[in-house]
């Protein structure tokens, strides 16, 4: 199994994360524009420490696959 994405809590509103094969990793709000937002590199310019918060929103939710 591998980290496919992660699901952010706070301020009564819920944004994601999706991490992709080759481990490019996106921001999802719908709320702001409802389009994704390239982050980096899972380990490279992103290290995994930083997907515990997403603009202040607190990860609630790992999903697996």
């Amino acid at each position: 199994y591998r980290l496919v994405g992660v699901v952010y809590y706070g301020d009564y509103h819920f944004v994601s994360r999706v991490i992709t094969r080759d481990n490019k990793v996106y921001a999802h709000d719908g709320m702001e524009g409802g389009s994704s937002t390239y982050e980096g590199t899972l380990d490279s310019t992103l290290p995994v420490k930083n997907l515990e918060r997403l603009n202040e929103r607190r990860a609630s939710l790992a999903i697996y696959a």
